[in-house]
């Protein structure tokens, strides 16, 4: 698939779900299959250390990552995540807020988008929220 210039680093699929980045339904144009687990699995299993930092950006999935991730969020070891949100997909953002707020994480105040998103495009209000741990 070809890629608009302002759609760079933006693959517009999912993983598993029905759904796009924005929440609407996802028809797919073309499909394979890919293996998948949950960073519970990794981190209960002793495949990976618990990192001390975490990027999620999965288009549209970020809060179905974390609600696999669930028995490690309090771990202090985890310092920090960095989240895409779509501040569109309201259900997806209340639900990264609300997780992050259980687990002992504050919002940064600097949110940041690719500055090659035009302002006007339906990608102008996701952003990469940046979480810390409380002490």
């Amino acid at each position: 698939m070809l890629l608009h210039p302002i759609e760079i680093n933006i693959s517009k699929n999912v993983f598993g779900e029905d759904f796009d980045f924005e929440g609407n339904k996802f028809i797919d144009k073309n499909s394979y299959k890919i293996y998948g687990t949950s960073i519970n699995y990794l981190l209960d299993n002793k495949i990976l250390e618990t990192p001390d930092y975490i990027k999620i950006d999965v288009d549209g999935i970020e809060h179905l990552i974390l609600l696999g991730e669930n028995k490690h969020l309090q771990n202090s070891k985890i310092k920090s995540l960095s989240i895409e949100i779509n501040e569109l997909f309201i259900e997806q953002r209340d639900k990264i807020l609300n997780i992050m707020k259980l687990n002992n994480f504050i919002t940064l105040h600097k949110k940041h988008n690719d500055k090659l998103i035009d302002k006007n495009s339906k990608f102008s209000k996701t952003f990469n929220y940046v979480f810390i741990k409380k002490k």
